[in-house]
């Protein structure tokens, strides 16, 4: 019997979910051993907080100078192709950063990680899009999101107990191992997923670059909300993966233990995500998402006074069980907009993921640099203050419904 099969947004032909969890979850324990291990090798290298948030950052703003090419060449977008990309640049990563000793080393795996990063997320909305209903669109989000964090879950333990002494081979070995690993399930998901899904050609003209901004512009009128939402939610994702490897560092009471610190952010996505869909149902898709990521960031503000490893990871985890609604309920409101305005698919894409990588751009260095000045926990108790006033703000200016086919009128 079809595993889902008792969910009733998904029926019986909708195999493709099965693989595609699969690739989701392997690639997820690879860039998790990265996330992990990146901030700490940089650190070991002599950086200080400001400048390994500058590095870090600079993977983002690769990305979103990547948004205007791929918006702008892609113009009938594949997913299996998409995948397929992202793959490449996932499988170089490792075999930089093995090698990497200097800054500019640093940045080029940064720009690699942030271009690996747009091919998958073009990918998954370009999938679920074209595949969900618009009702299952949230569940969908929310299966990929339950697959990346059980991935996530795994892989800071992983990497910290191989870098416990020293980062050598074996860190980059684990990693090509996964990556394989998830190749092999995207390898039988492009097979099925060829037999579920007819793609669409769009048939767009060609755009000059200053015709893509002026569309981007008139997207970004109509989707300011959820766009700046975004931004938001990737500055609070970006203080974790920036600090807090750094932070379970730090606590060498617990050693070799230290993963668990990053893996609590993890556990709640992989325990609360797939409940997304019915809360986004009730509530609404942009409702959930705001109010989840202002009761996670209620939690951060009691950072500052912290002092046991174990209430930190309490109050990480606490944190993490309101943000992860956040991600399924606001990529299924873009899947909403993108199957109600298809010929501007990629213009949406590609403003969603600017704005996404300005969030990575801007979370990271302003991690570093308040850390540099305060401390890690007390960095966490700065980002809660702003986004409980920024978000508190948006929710009470954001429409109730949002018209897309706006982009329709001239």
């Amino acid at each position: 019997m079809f595993p889902f099969s008792r969910l009733r947004q998904f029926t019986a032909e909708h195999n493709s979910i099965l693989p595609l969890s699969g690739m989701i979850l392997f690639w997820a324990i690879f860039d998790g051993i990265l996330i992990y291990a990146a901030p700490i090798i940089f650190s070991r290298a002599g950086l200080s907080n400001t400048e390994l948030g500058i590095v870090l950052g600079s993977s983002s703003l690769f990305g979103a100078a990547f948004d205007i090419l791929i918006s702008r060449f892609v113009r009938n977008p594949d997913y299996r192709k998409l995948y397929l990309a992202f793959f490449i640049a996932c499988a170089l990563v490792p075999l930089i950063l093995w090698q990497a000793k200097t800054v500019p080393f640093f940045i080029l795996v940064m720009l690699l990680w942030g271009i690996y990063f747009d091919f998958l997320n073009f990918g998954n909305l370009d999938f679920v899009s074209r595949f969900a209903h618009e009702k299952g669109r949230t569940l969908f989000f929310s299966i990929i999101s339950f697959s990346k964090s059980a991935g996530y879950i795994l892989a800071p333990m992983l990497a910290g107990l191989a870098i416990a002494s020293l980062v050598d081979s074996t860190l980059f070995i684990l990693m090509w191992v996964f990556l394989a690993i998830a190749f092999l399930f995207f390898v039988a998901f492009s097979a099925i997923s060829r037999k579920d899904v007819t793609p669409v050609k769009h048939g767009y003209e060609q755009k000059g670059l200053v015709s893509e901004i002026r569309t981007w512009w008139r997207v970004g009128k109509i989707l300011w909300s959820p766009l700046l939402f975004t931004t938001l939610f990737c500055l609070y994702d970006a203080f974790f993966y920036t600090l807090g490897p750094l932070l379970a560092e730090s606590y060498h009471e617990i050693q070799p233990y230290n993963g668990l610190i990053v893996a609590a952010y993890w556990v709640p996505t992989f325990l609360v995500s797939l409940s997304a869909a019915g809360i986004a149902e009730r509530w609404g898709k942009k409702r959930t998402a705001f109010i989840g990521l202002i009761f996670g960031a209620v939690p951060l503000l009691l950072f500052a006074p912290a002092t046991s490893p174990w209430l930190v990871m309490l109050l990480i985890f606490i944190s993490a069980i309101f943000s992860s609604l956040c991600i399924p309920a606001i990529n299924a409101a873009y899947a909403d907009y993108i199957s109600e305005a298809r010929e501007y698919e990629e213009d949406i894409e590609g403003v969603g993921d600017f704005m996404t990588n300005m969030g990575y751009v801007i979370g990271p260095a302003m991690a570093g640099i308040i850390s540099d000045k305060i401390g890690y926990t007390g960095s966490f108790t700065v980002l809660g203050i702003v986004l409980i006033i920024s978000v508190g703000l948006l929710l009470k200016v954001t429409p109730k419904h949002i018209n897309i086919k706006r982009l329709y009128r001239r």
